[in-house]
């Protein structure tokens, strides 16, 4: 394969057509400490040609920048392990900031963790410029937006916790410029979630046809369905404080969803409401995962409209639906455990602009004016 003119990239051929790319610097800058290294992702990946080569160029910029004096602008010589990526991440993990996060706050922190260190952990964190940062973010942007977005801010995260440590004297990441995630729009019909209820059913796991209900009805978090307890349900409703933000929710269940609880509460003794039936313990996260999965899989057939819809499209459907049925922002609020401005936000991003909401926005109107005109008798 020919060679690119830019200075210390080397490409490599790999599988099927693709390519490996490095930052290799000359024997002498070798000699200095600088360090060469694969240009990968944060997920391990080699960067397609385009992105190494912004990403080599954004390495010379920083070789250049030490060269004419800047010494913060790369290290020459094998940086300390305390200088490292990794070690800046144990101390933020041995800290209260992150000790500090509920469990489920943590899980999802440890998967973006460790993503960063496999794309830059043993780099001197005073190494990690914003042009390098900006090349990882666009890199994963165009293939997983949300997760782009997530794992620059987790980085963002980390730096300002190095800047509090004096280890930085100013965040590269402050000012990430992170675009927008493209919204799913999608929410789940009724009669897909009916198909994945009866799916479950079927399999043999009527529990969790009992969780998609209650997602879909109560629009709360995968982890308080799962988490819910028999203390939390009474005389046909949830009362509970959310794991999360410990929001207070007191809702009613819908005459159908009360019937499957009943059902599930006869079916063991257990403390927690749903009990996976291969497992006898209560579901965790990954188990509910790949057997809604399978479920979901199974209910296609019956509902080809659910698409790619998941577990977690159905606290947003919640909400969605709640809004359809006339609700206001309190009243909604009140059910889901939102803020006000969360719902909001919620509604302005994902609330369908349906023929549907605006036949009931003009029947509203109506009804509006015709009680106007028998108060005032005005009109046309």
């Amino acid at each position: 394969m020919a060679q690119l003119k830019i200075r210390h990239l080397v490409v490599k051929p790999g599988r099927k057509g693709s390519v490996r790319c490095f930052w290799q610097p000359a024997p002498a800058l070798r000699k200095l400490g600088w360090r060469g290294h694969a240009l990968k992702d944060g997920e391990g990946n080699f960067l397609p040609l385009p992105q190494a080569i912004a990403a080599a160029e954004a390495m010379n910029v920083q070789l250049d920048a030490w060269r004419q004096g800047d010494r913060a602008a790369g290290l020459p010589g094998k940086p300390p392990a305390a200088d490292s990526l990794s070690a800046l991440i144990d101390a933020y993990k041995a800290s209260r900031h992150y000790q500090t996060k509920r469990p489920a706050t943590k899980k999802g922190y440890d998967h973006l963790l460790a993503a960063l260190i496999r794309w830059a952990g043993d780099t001197p964190i005073a190494a990690i410029t914003a042009p390098r940062v900006q090349v990882l973010y666009e890199s994963l942007y165009d293939r997983t937006p949300g997760r782009a977005n997530h794992l620059i801010t987790m980085l963002r995260t980390v730096m300002a916790y190095a800047v509090r440590m004096g280890k930085l004297p100013t965040n590269p990441v402050s000012k990430p410029r992170l675009m927008g995630n493209r919204p799913r729009h999608q929410v789940w019909p009724e009669s897909g979630m009916e198909a994945a209820v009866r799916a479950a059913d079927a399999m043999g796991y009527h529990s969790l046809g009992t969780a998609v209900m209650m997602a879909f009805f109560l629009a709360q978090r995968p982890t308080d369905v799962r988490e819910m307890t028999r203390a939390s349900y009474r005389d046909g409703k949830f009362i509970f404080r959310q794991s999360k933000t410990g929001a207070a929710v007191d809702v009613p269940a819908v005459a159908e969803l009360q019937r499957r609880i009943a059902a599930e509460l006869a079916r063991h003794d257990h403390l927690t409401i749903l009990i996976c039936e291969t497992t006898g313990r209560p579901w965790t996260e990954d188990n509910l995962s790949h057997v809604f999965a399978r479920a979901r899989a199974a209910a296609l057939a019956d509902a080809p409209e659910i698409g790619d819809l998941l577990f977690r499209d159905f606290r947003r459907t919640g909400v969605v639906q709640l809004a359809l049925a006339g609700n206001d922002v309190p009243r909604i609020a009140s059910v889901s455990g939102h803020s006000l401005k969360t719902v909001h936000e919620i509604l302005e991003t994902y609330l369908p602009r349906t023929s549907e909401l605006a036949a009931q926005a003009i029947a509203n109107l109506e009804t509006y004016r015709a009680q106007a005109k028998l108060k005032g008798g005005g009109g046309l």
